[in-house]
């Protein structure tokens, strides 16, 4: 089965950053990287240790280390835990230089190596590692493990050939991430329904013709039911990465991705085409989502990545990640975001069926994927599948029968992590 990514974590508050200058030579400690910056996408927040000889006859060693709680971990079983640190190192002078980064749980530097950059220049990379345990007890993680560690990263520098003692090396790392993955087991129940959701065939695709093809997907989520409405766009709504929408742009400016197909339709209808969403029970609200893939070269900066809709832009819960444009893009970089519960439609009122005002249909009519760049170069959005889910209450006693397609995360699987170097 695929993998699952059930969500990202970052520092809950600002780590608290301690120098440790081994070998006196005044290692200087910089800017520091707060909760905020860990996730912002942005090189520009950052830590920064700088380390050097003392031109005489001692080689630079220092270490800095930072570390704090994440935010909440979601519910549900973990396969793997993936930690995402993006750094550089510049080295001036004749000589060679080391700096390991290591991950640090309450406090102690693990040898499960999140890099070990010893000839990068000054363009920032991406490092990761997945963890199928905790390297604390060697056991499977659990939702109170991930919750109940600090976590951080340390780093250690030191220059390292005698007789050159003038080289320096300015450390500095500007993301620190951990993504929670589970694994995609989908099963097919048939049943009453205890909770209320948009009952029954609660809301249909269609051929274009108007013929009926079956109800749309349910998935269980967070306790209520959604229904899942997929973009009108062919392209969008064939689960496959294979077939995207891009949008590659240079020089400043707010462009869009079209996530709404031929004549502007959205979502796709009942009938397949512009008569609107049918269904029945109240609707308490609905969330966007898509898989993306952005990615911008070094001089450009790339900002407000955000669904536009009739109801106004949408922001994400949480900001894509930004890749190199000059680098090979690949599968893995694909990842869905996804918007808040959206409660109300286009003016203001709770949503409704069909396709008045403020019918979920009318709310996405013509539907975008917004972004701003800024400064030289090329950015670039693509976008592979768009959907919405339309939420009904819990609890309101509906008890229609219902086929759901369920998405769980297995008990994790055992496996020992090996030291590595990356």
């Amino acid at each position: 089965m695929a993998d699952l990514l059930k969500g990202t974590l970052w520092w809950s508050g600002n780590p608290t950053w301690t120098l440790v200058d081994n070998n006196m030579t005044g290692a200087t400690l910089g800017a520091t990287l707060t909760a905020a910056g860990a996730h912002d996408a942005s090189d520009a927040t950052h830590t920064d240790m700088t380390v050097a000889g003392d031109g005489v006859g001692i080689e630079g060693d220092a270490e800095v280390s930072g570390e704090n709680a994440l935010t909440a971990c979601p519910a549900g079983g973990i396969k793997f835990v993936r930690l995402k640190v993006r750094a550089r190192a510049v080295v001036a002078g004749a000589g060679s230089v080391q700096a390991i980064g290591r991950l640090l749980l309450d406090g102690i530097a693990y040898e499960t190596a999140i890099a070990t950059v010893l000839t990068l220049t000054g363009v920032y990379q991406d490092f990761t590692v997945d963890m199928a345990v905790d390297p604390v007890d060697e056991l499977p993680w659990t939702v109170a493990k991930v919750d109940g560690h600090t976590w951080g990263l340390h780093v250690r520098a030191f220059t390292q050939d005698p007789g050159v003692w003038g080289t320096s090396v300015a450390v500095r790392f500007s993301e620190y991430t951990l993504e929670v993955w589970g694994e995609d087991v989908t099963a097919t129940v048939t049943g009453a329904s205890s909770d209320a959701l948009p009952s029954a065939a609660v809301a249909s695709q269609g051929n274009q013709d108007g013929s009926i093809l079956a109800p749309l997907v349910m998935t269980i989520d967070g306790g209520s039911v959604p229904a899942v409405a997929r973009s009108f766009e062919p392209f969008l709504r064939d689960q496959t990465t294979a077939t995207k929408i891009p949008d590659t742009e240079s020089g400043a400016g707010t462009f869009s991705v079209p996530l709404y197909g031929a004549g502007t339709q959205g979502l796709i209808g009942s009938s397949g085409a512009g008569n609107g969403i049918n269904g029945t029970g109240a609707i308490s609200g609905v969330k966007a989502y898509a898989i993306i893939r952005v990615s911008k070269q070094a001089a450009a900066t790339i900002t407000n990545v955000r669904f536009g809709t009739t109801m106004g832009l949408k922001a994400l819960v949480t900001p894509p990640t930004i890749r190199d444009y000059d680098q090979p893009l690949t599968e893995a970089m694909w990842e869905t975001v996804e918007t808040d519960i959206i409660p109300t439609g286009a003016v203001g009122n709770p949503f409704t069926w069909g396709n008045g005002t403020d019918s979920v249909w009318a709310s996405f009519f013509g539907w975008t994927m917004n972004f701003t760049s800024s400064g030289g170069g090329f950015t670039q959005v693509e976008v592979a599948e768009a959907w919405v889910e339309i939420i009904g209450p819990v609890g309101a006693g509906d008890t229609s029968a219902i086929e759901l397609t369920l998405t769980l995360g297995m008990a994790p699987r055992i496996m020992k992590v090996q030291s590595q170097v990356l």
